[in-house]
């Protein structure tokens, strides 16, 4: 009864037009931060039209210098398959004693006599006998890419050091056998990072190692055959995931958001289409 009683006053408040608050870009006044902030239901209808056009200007714009966060998405799963790939062609060239060429003429071998392979469609586990689970979805396209060493360059637009600090740091057993006695723990991981006295650090067991973070701050937008294996790892087993549950949580903020002009808008009897016109 009482978690009955908790959810509908739960899904009350969800539902409340009056608490609703628009908040405005963050600006920095007198050297402090603020964000101006309206209720929903002080807005007047082109103000909650002109605010749910920014929402999906937000979530679907294809601009290159500020993508909508679905395009991030399709992004950063692109960025995850070409680090594949190449990590891909590293391993075939240590554990298979195979060269990027080699593998290409395989690959163009398997192509033209067999028509009916889709190199967008089929992967190179057709053509890999005992391939590790972790390659066997490569597509045979991203693969030639990586052999012809035309994936392009990685870019690191939305990898953020704020965003690398925040996953914390974790100091192995070697890590801290190599910091000096007595020596403060987040002094020498500044050090070791190169890192401003006003950067805050956060050391925790869930963090990247000292290392994986090294090559992260130090990453730069490069070729992905220019990248480290390290870096490309790092970048495919563990911060694109991380850059992705952030993208979605932003999504969920905007599309919240929209869900929010919506109700407002219904309480005064007008409806809005995908474009933010009346309908």
């Amino acid at each position: 009864m009482i978690e009955e009683r908790y959810r509908e006053a739960l899904e009350k408040k969800k539902n409340d037009v009056k608490s609703f608050i628009w908040k405005g870009k963050k600006v920095i006044k007198n050297g402090e931060i603020i964000q101006d902030e309206k209720r929903l239901v002080d807005c007047s209808d082109e103000e909650l039209k002109e605010f749910y056009n920014h929402c999906e200007s937000m979530l679907y714009n294809n601009s290159k210098e500020n993508p909508g966060r679905y395009a991030v998405l399709e992004l950063i799963q692109d960025q995850i398959n070409k680090c594949n790939a190449e990590l891909f062609i590293r391993w075939l060239e240590k554990s298979r004693d195979t060269s990027r060429f080699v593998f290409l003429t395989t690959l163009r071998d398997l192509l033209n006599n067999n028509p009916q392979v889709d190199p967008k469609e089929q992967t190179v586990a057709i053509a890999v006998g005992d391939c590790p689970k972790e390659f066997q979805n490569i597509k045979i396209n991203t693969a030639l890419e990586a052999c012809l060493d035309t994936l392009g360059k990685f870019s690191k637009s939305h990898i953020t050091l704020s965003f690398l600090l925040k996953q914390g740091v974790y100091l192995t057993e070697n890590d801290l056998n190599n910091i000096p006695k007595n020596a403060n723990k987040v002094e020498y991981i500044r050090g070791y990072l190169d890192l401003k006295p006003t950067v805050n650090i956060y050391v925790s067991s869930k963090g990247l190692t000292l290392d994986q973070m090294k090559a992260m701050i130090t990453l730069r937008n490069r070729k992905y055959s220019e990248l480290s294996t390290t870096q490309l790892e790092t970048l495919r087993n563990r911060i694109l995931f991380a850059l992705e549950d952030d993208v979605r949580i932003h999504i969920k903020q905007w599309e919240e958001r929209e869900r929010q002009i919506k109700l407002v808008l219904k309480s005064r009897g007008i409806s809005i289409g995908n474009n933010g016109e009346s309908v």
